[in-house]
């Protein structure tokens, strides 16, 4: 996650640390939850960026496979939080909670948030 990128910008140089939590696991099941729905939601800019490096869109069901496993994230990174004491990881889970039901709440006219963005 973000907070454990260290970025050097003297030596042009990305260093990753604090692998406790880490396990071999598809890329959609961690990392893009993680990115769409911590950082990307609130900056299309960066989203923009990052279809542009990774060279295309996601589909349709990556999208909603990419939504379920933020859910899943979600309360798994609250209840770690609470567990350890990590207010970081607390408002992490709150962020993409936050993210996922502004995403699938219903407006008015039946109509969800992410039908309304596309």
């Amino acid at each position: 996650m973000p907070r454990n990128w260290l970025w050097d910008g003297t030596e042009r140089r990305l260093r990753i640390i604090d692998f406790e939590r880490t396990c071999v696991e598809s890329v959609m099941w961690r990392d893009f939850p993680r990115l769409v729905y911590r950082i990307l939601r609130t900056r299309p800019d960066l989203e923009a960026a990052f279809e542009a490096g990774y060279g295309r869109t996601l589909t349709a069901d990556e999208r909603q496979a990419c939504s379920a496993y933020a859910s899943l994230d979600a309360v798994s990174a609250l209840r770690w939080g609470i567990e350890h004491r990590d207010i970081e990881s607390v408002d992490e889970a709150h962020t993409m909670l936050r993210h996922l039901h502004a995403e699938y709440s219903v407006a008015p006219g039946g109509t969800r948030a992410d039908e309304r963005r596309r």
